[in-house]
């Protein structure tokens, strides 16, 4: 479970600084495609991104430093926009664990589990 955490963290991580990295022009942000605009960003083909993702990025730029406590109304907020988001439930998962509450840590740890199970290559 922490290796997948891990992996979930560097993903989350990765792209949060992909969007904040410097514009490569003045006046206008550039991406990491080279493109001016967006920020990083990419667009999804026509589909809208789901809503909590941008919000649980800063629950997990709070993770990032190990600030737990301050990601987790982030990242309770983006599972109320997204409940279905998982790497929402994994990040929230571990800061409640790490502020001392598993009780309410433990669901949201299963609920990756199983969505793990179901996701994973055969």
């Amino acid at each position: 479970m922490i290796h997948l955490f891990h992996c979930m963290a560097c993903w989350a991580g990765r792209n949060i600084r992909r969007a904040a990295a410097p514009a490569g022009r003045p006046g206008g942000a550039q991406a990491a495609s080279g493109r001016p605009g967006n920020n990083g960003i990419s667009k999804s083909h026509g589909k809208r991104p789901e809503p909590g993702r941008r919000v649980c990025k800063l629950g997990a730029a709070y993770m990032e430093k190990r600030d737990y406590g301050g990601a987790i109304p982030s990242l309770k907020r983006a599972l109320e926009l997204s409940p279905d988001l998982p790497v929402a439930h994994q990040l929230i998962g571990y800061a409640l664990l790490s502020q001392g509450f598993s009780a309410e840590a433990i669901p949201h740890l299963q609920r990756v589990g199983r969505w793990m199970l179901s996701h994973r290559a055969d």
